[in-house]
Parts: structure tokens; sequence; C-alpha cells
């Protein structure tokens, strides 16, 4: 992530960043309530930022069970590391 992509970024927020044991940014974990659904505009401009940043947002509407953010999370290191493809938008 270049400087100008890391002013951008320090002003937003996220709810959870997934890193590696080297602290190399996995993902990014959103947990969107219902004040999201005003911010979809906004929601959105951060995800291609983050997208940009090669940092993938995986939202939940619902708090995931503890299988389905695992499932997730190991799927974003294996996109990460090359081993998948991206999962289609």
């Amino acid at each position: 992530m270049g400087q100008s992509e890391w002013v951008n970024s320090a002003s937003k927020r996220t709810d959870f960043l997934i890193c590696t044991k080297t602290l190399t940014p996995i993902a990014v974990i959103e947990l969107d309530d219902a004040t999201h659904d005003s911010k979809i505009a906004h929601d959105a401009e951060r995800d291609a930022m983050l997208k940009n940043a090669s940092d993938q947002t995986i939202r939940y509407r619902n708090f995931p069970t503890s299988t389905q953010l695992r499932q997730d999370i190991e799927a974003a290191f294996k996109q990460m590391a090359g081993l998948t493809s991206a999962p289609a938008a």
C-alpha cells in the first residue's frame, strides 16, 4: 500500500483486521448492522479502496459462527497466497 493509500485508509475504520503472524493483512472483517443500510455507498467505497490495497473485505450481516469465520478467513488466506482464484463479484 502506497503512502497516499495509507493516508486515505487511515481515516477509515474497520471492525477487525486479520493478519498473518508477520502482520501481513489477510482480510478486513466488517460486521454490518442496520446502520449500514444508509451507508451502502460509503461501504462500497471503502471495499474498493481496500481491494486496491489488496485487502479482502468479508462482510457479515449477522454474527458468524466460529466455523463460518474460520472458513472465510482460511479462504481469504488461500486467495492471498495465490492458492485459489478470487471469488466472483
